[in-house]
């Protein structure tokens, strides 16, 4: 799927039209997946605390991960048009490289987009995601919601639900632990 992926890359001035190098872009448009998922949990903390465990990097460091998953985060910059680079390593990708670019950061939550590339630098998934923060009388009201797009197959985006959904429920335990 890589070399797929890499022949759509390629000038189209220098695009060959062999029968293999059509059928390598014709299934590289097949590895286009795009997926959009949504979780919500309330918890008994000020939206300015959620947005305090998600901007220090150290304390996202203590609930970001799965277990299994590595962040190294090379550098952190939590501000409107800041950008995040970090390291993402799990047992089904060695390294990819990260980045996230804020978009909006208020007390009403937090808009970042984020891209994630393989070692050749080739983006593999790429990801529009907002955290939404309300007010509520026990606290707040959090709904994150991804659009993500893979342009390496389903595998990147395996389980993305799944993920988003336990990323909330270790950001509670985090919060909960932390008073």
């Amino acid at each position: 799927t890589k070399a797929a992926v890499k022949a759509t890359r390629r000038p189209a001035a220098t695009a060959g039209t062999d029968i293999e190098e059509v059928s390598a872009m014709n299934n590289a448009v097949a590895a286009i997946v795009p997926v959009t998922v949504r979780a919500q949990r309330a918890f008994a903390h000020r939206p300015s605390e959620i947005l305090a465990a998600y901007g220090d990097v150290r304390r996202r460091g203590r609930w970001q991960a799965d277990p299994g998953e590595i962040f190294v985060v090379e550098s952190h910059d939590f501000r409107v048009g800041g950008i995040d680079r970090f390291v993402y390593r799990s047992l089904h990708y060695p390294a990819l490289a990260g980045t996230v670019r804020y978009e909006r950061i208020d007390d009403e939550g937090i808009v970042y987009t984020r891209r994630l590339a393989d070692p050749d630098g080739l983006t593999m998934v790429l990801s529009v995601v907002s955290w939404n923060l309300r007010s509520c009388s026990t606290g707040t009201e959090v709904t994150v919601v991804e659009h993500t797009t893979s342009l390496d197959g389903s595998a990147p985006i395996e389980g993305s639900e799944y993920r988003l959904k336990t990323l909330l429920d270790r950001l509670g335990f985090h919060l909960s632990s932390s008073r």
